[in-house]
């Protein structure tokens, strides 16, 4: 019988469960620096580069506004006018 072989989809299920595993018994604090992730990451085989171009890339996102202050839920509406009309394909 041949050995079992996984899809994409599951080796990045499995790698992402060992890796969160591996973070828990590697870290106390739960944090990293980007030379200990560039460290592990090579280790499983991921050049430095990118994880540094991924790690670049977590830094450009905006940051996520809270869902509440002091209790109040936190909402923002962006709200656009436009002159005309638009058709289904628009």
């Amino acid at each position: 019988m041949s050995e079992r072989r996984y899809d994409e989809k599951e080796l990045a299920q499995i790698l992402q469960t060992a890796a969160a595993e591996q973070a828990k018994l590697a870290s106390e604090s739960g944090e990293f620096t980007l030379t200990e992730i560039e460290r592990m990451a090579s280790e499983a085989g991921i050049e430095p580069r990118l994880i540094a171009n991924a790690a670049a890339k977590l830094d450009e996102q905006p940051t996520r506004l809270p869902k509440s202050f002091i209790g109040a839920p936190v909402r923002h509406i962006i709200e656009r006018n436009f002159d005309g009309t638009f058709d289904d394909q628009a």
